[in-house]
């Protein structure tokens, strides 16, 4: 038998989840990557996480110093490949230099043959490359 007088109390909390500690003051800068943080969690799960409350001052200047390091990685990476395509250019360069000034002495038409293939197969590679972007691939 139901007893129909009992009151029913929800076992799942409603509306939002408080902090068990009191605030703390977050380094400069803690806010985006803490925000950051419980964003991803948030996104993953619907539930909150517990130990989001416990973290404290020295976790989120570790979690500053590391997102640093890695924006600081990032930019190394990017710095290197800009100097490496600069470099595949300059060789590029180099090699079409060198081609027009030992073979235009030499064989004028051999040369333009070698230019009419370059630039064949540079607007081969360029519709390519093109079409490959606008696809989506």
């Amino acid at each position: 038998m139901v007893d129909d007088n009992k009151e029913i109390t929800p076992a799942v909390q409603s509306g939002p989840v408080q902090p068990s500690q009191p605030p703390i003051d977050i380094p400069e800068g803690g806010e985006k990557v803490v925000g950051k943080m419980m964003a991803s969690f948030m996104a993953s799960s619907r539930n909150y996480p517990p130990f989001l409350d416990k973290i404290e001052g020295p976790q989120i200047s570790e979690m500053i110093r590391t997102y640093d390091e890695s924006d600081k990685r990032e930019f190394r990476d990017q710095e290197l490949k800009r100097r490496y395509s600069a470099g595949y250019v300059a060789s590029g360069i180099g090699l079409v230099v060198f081609f027009t000034l030992t073979l235009v002495s030499q064989d004028i038409e051999l040369y333009k043959e070698i230019i009419k293939l370059l630039l064949a197969f540079g607007f081969g590679m360029a519709g390519g490359y093109g079409i490959g972007k606008a696809r989506g691939k």
